[in-house]
């Protein structure tokens, strides 16, 4: 999944502190709570939408067969807007096939 902008229900920026989560997460050795005082993310909305991105765009990758150059494309922005809907296409089947698996959005509901 693409790293979210901002912050769903409050709004809050919160994109550009991703990179920096992750490096404090995996080369830093902090704990998750740590990471996230660290970088300055208190709301509770915001914890969870930095906690709870997946990024899939290796997965992706892997099943398109994108090139490396076109890798550090992705990563850099030099892409053109079609890829990235073509990305984000992906990413969404990707999600729709884990749903059906897991069962994890949907819900019976009799109206």
């Amino acid at each position: 999944m693409l790293i979210p902008v901002c912050c769903f229900s409050c709004g809050n920026v919160i994109g550009h502190l991703w990179e920096k989560y992750q490096e404090l997460l995996n080369e830093k050795n902090y704990t998750v709570k740590e990471a996230l005082n660290a970088i300055g993310v208190w709301k509770i909305c915001c914890r969870t939408h930095v906690m709870t991105t997946v990024e899939l765009i290796d997965d992706i990758i892997k099943d398109t067969g994108m090139i490396p150059e076109a890798v550090n494309d992705y990563k850099n922005g030099n892409l053109p807007i079609d890829v990235y809907e073509e990305i984000h296409r992906l990413e969404m089947e990707e999600l729709m096939k884990k749903d059906k698996k897991e069962n994890i959005f949907s819900m019976d509901l009799d109206l």
